[in-house]
């Protein structure tokens, strides 16, 4: 039987002390893990759409309020990538508002809602469901 591949998690997150917190608690929950982290959105879409075909499994994790461009649009910025590569997203979020997590399960791209702060039993279950 293959060994299952590590996926490697994309964090974009405007907040440096979330992107180190996020990193911390997913080598914590899976040390071997890799863990890219952008605080720039344009930086984490051009790292997405710079990804070969045949590359992952990935595991987004993405906050959706962040000043220079939301969560949202940096959804509809990746959808050809997310089209060809494995990429698994999950909002990761301090907003309880409804409208929030009710949109984020109707958006075709977003697996999940998760409310920050990262945990480790987070992270497990993710990979778990793999």
């Amino acid at each position: 039987m293959p060994t299952k591949r590590i996926p490697e998690f994309i964090v974009i997150d405007d907040e440096p002390v979330n992107n180190l917190i996020c990193r911390k608690v997913i080598q914590l929950a899976e040390p071997d893990a890799v863990v890219y982290t952008f605080t720039n959105p344009d930086e984490g879409v051009a790292f997405i759409a710079s990804l070969p075909p045949g590359s992952g499994p990935y595991l987004l994790l993405l906050d959706i309020n962040m000043p220079v461009m939301s969560g949202w649009e940096l959804l509809d910025a990746v959808v050809e990538p997310l089209s060809r590569i494995p990429i698994t997203t999950y909002v990761l979020s301090s907003s309880i508002a409804a409208c929030d997590m009710e949109q984020a399960a109707a958006h075709p791209h977003v697996k999940d809602y998760i409310l920050k702060p990262l945990s480790v039993p987070a992270i497990k279950a993710l990979l778990a469901v793999l």
